[in-house]
């Protein structure tokens, strides 16, 4: 079984806790004659593509280097909220992952996608999947429970459907 993994947050070294867990997961699936390819925003210094621990990883730029502060610095929303220059590169952000995701998914050909994070992995991987009509696996962490507070029962109900 193929699986594609899309994430904001990923190791960008050995030992690195960005995202550690999604690579320990997808080690561990390994395990199970499951097969990842994880999509993952680049950073300063990140090969395109690389391997790490055996996983397939590509890594898409979104803006110029300077404007490219969203990943990594655990401040994506906050960041967002105060900053036009932000908010721009956001736009780039959801484009370059739907674009390298989309192309993930025809050379990987996987049977599931499986965001992390409701936003912004899980907004594309709902594109991805549903241009592809493979199943969505999207998981949230206690940071996601907490950015959708105060939104209205039905906005909150089609981001976690």
């Amino acid at each position: 079984m193929n699986v594609l993994f899309l994430t904001h947050s990923f190791p960008r070294s050995e030992g690195d806790a960005a995202g550690s867990f999604i690579l320990r997961l997808a080690v561990a699936l390994r395990g199970e004659n499951v097969n990842v390819r994880v999509v993952a925003p680049a950073g300063p210094g990140l090969p395109a593509e690389e391997e790490m621990e055996g996983i397939s990883v590509e890594r898409f730029r979104y803006a110029p280097r300077r404007y490219e502060k969203l990943a990594y610095t655990g401040n994506m929303a906050t960041d967002v909220a105060s900053s036009w220059t932000a908010r721009l590169a956001l736009v780039g952000f959801l484009g370059s992952d739907f674009v390298h995701s989309v192309r993930a998914r025809r050379s990987f050909e996987p049977e599931l996608v499986h965001a992390h994070w409701w936003f912004p992995s899980g907004v594309v991987g709902t594109w991805v999947s549903g241009l592809a009509r493979i199943p969505l696996a999207r998981s949230r962490s206690p940071s996601d429970c907490g950015a959708d507070a105060g939104r209205n029962e039905s906005l909150r109900a089609g981001l976690v459907a």
